[in-house]
Parts: C-alpha cells; sequence; structure tokens
C-alpha cells in the first residue's frame, strides 16, 4: 500500500487533489483490512469492555471464526433439548492488535478465551463497523488532517 503523498501547492485543485489520494488510500485501506478478515474466516465481530486504569474503560474489538459464532449463540441462548455437550467457552481474536502486526506465528498471542460469564457484556457489532473501526485506527497513523502544516521529519517529495 502507498501512502499519499502531501504537496505543498497552495491551489485549490492541488487541495482537491489531496483530498482524492486520501480517499483512495482510505478506500484501499479498507479493501485489504476485508481481505484480511475474510482470509482468517472471521464472521462474527464484537467489542469487549477492558478496564485501563482504575475508572476508565475502553472496549476492544474481537473477531470469531463460524465455530466461535455457533458456541456463543449456544451460550447466550441455550436450548434444553439440545443433546450435544454444553458450551463452556469460545474464542476470538483481538482484531486491533491482529491488524497491526498480521504475521501468521504469533496469532495466538492475540486469542481470548470468552465463557459464560463474559456473555453479558459482549456486544455484537456488524462487519462493516468493525473495518470502519480498525482502518481509522490504521489511518489515524498515516494520514494528518489536510490543513495542519507539514510534518517536520517527513520528506516533501516521494523518491520512488
Amino acid at each position: 500500500m502507498h501512502e499519499p503523498r502531501f504537496s505543498v501547492g497552495f491551489s485549490e485543485f492541488r487541495n482537491l487533489m489531496d483530498m482524492w489520494d486520501r480517499h483512495v488510500f482510505k478506500e484501499s485501506v479498507e479493501h485489504e483490512i476485508e481481505k484480511f478478515l475474510d482470509h482468517k474466516q472471521l464472521i462474527m465481530f464484537f467489542v469487549f469492555p477492558v478496564k485501563k486504569g482504575k475508572k476508565s474503560k475502553s472496549a476492544k474489538l474481537y473477531g470469531a471464526t463460524e465455530d466461535g459464532r455457533l458456541s456463543f449463540a449456544k451460550m447466550k441462548h441455550p436450548n434444553p433439548d439440545d443433546l450435544e455437550e454444553k458450551q463452556d467457552s469460545f474464542q476470538a481474536f483481538d482484531l486491533e492488535s491482529l491488524v497491526d502486526k498480521s504475521d501468521e506465528p504469533e496469532d495466538l498471542q492475540r486469542i481470548k478465551i470468552f465463557n459464560k460469564k463474559d456473555i453479558p457484556k459482549i456486544k455484537v457489532v456488524s462487519q462493516e463497523y468493525a473495518i470502519e473501526r480498525l482502518s481509522k485506527k490504521h489511518l489515524g497513523k498515516h494520514l494528518k488532517p489536510i490543513d495542519s502544516p507539514e510534518p517536520k521529519d517527513k520528506p516533501l517529495i516521494d523518491d520512488e
């Protein structure tokens, strides 16, 4: 993926071209994230609250495969007539850390096991929400606001 360049021009046309470059870059990031999620065969996405400090909370984004989705459903709505084994846990990937460092061997370090006591805290979200959240996190590292001045450590012209 190629990061957009930031021009030093001050014309409206140059500003329009910068906006277009940002849009194309954002779309390519979203497409790459969608391909990554498809490659991992993740179909269920959810947020789970995580304590950062004594009082502050944030929510991490997780993704689960079909097996995880089925286990979650059986745990959330148990069927007393079901003769199969009772589900007491399922696993999901921490997507924010997985997308940041997508090396296959380290995937096992990014898996969290959820059990029955976690079910009430889980909030299921759409794939579109997951892609948007992951792309915003990724784009925040690569794009600056349009009206802000150029960073001093970034070259004005790409040498590629």
